[in-house]
């Protein structure tokens, strides 16, 4: 799971439909750190579970921001789109700032339906 605070600063996000599944995500800097880290997950539709998520975290340690783009493109574009299930494109936007514009940035491009901000559930307009 994604937790920022309001404090804390976005570099991007990175997501890549498929058919049944989905995979998302976020590279960021907690407030006071000189670190970037990421977290993404993956999502699917299980036939006899329903929906599944699972979280992972990237260690991106004295990698520059240049440097953390380039790996996330590499391996959004590469691996993730062309995987089994996965459509082969990539979407991303970058220099987000906050927590707040990217989670504006996710409903509107749709990349979400819907998230939990501050214990509140937040929902897409639809268009």
């Amino acid at each position: 799971m994604i937790q920022l605070k309001e404090e804390d600063y976005v570099l991007g996000a990175w997501f890549c439909p498929g058919e049944d599944r989905d995979w998302l995500c976020v590279v960021y800097r907690k407030a006071g750190s000189r670190d970037l880290v990421g977290d993404y997950r993956f999502r699917y539709d299980a036939p006899d579970d329903g929906e599944q998520k699972h979280w992972y975290h990237l260690d991106l340690t004295r990698k520059t921001e240049e440097a953390a783009i380039a790996a996330i493109d590499d391996l959004a574009s590469s691996s993730i789109a062309h995987g089994p299930g996965f459509l082969g494109v990539s979407d991303r936007a970058l220099g987000l700032g906050t927590a707040d514009n990217l989670v504006r940035t996710m409903l509107r491009k749709g990349w979400v339906n819907s998230m939990t901000v501050g214990g509140a559930r937040v929902a897409a307009v639809p268009a």
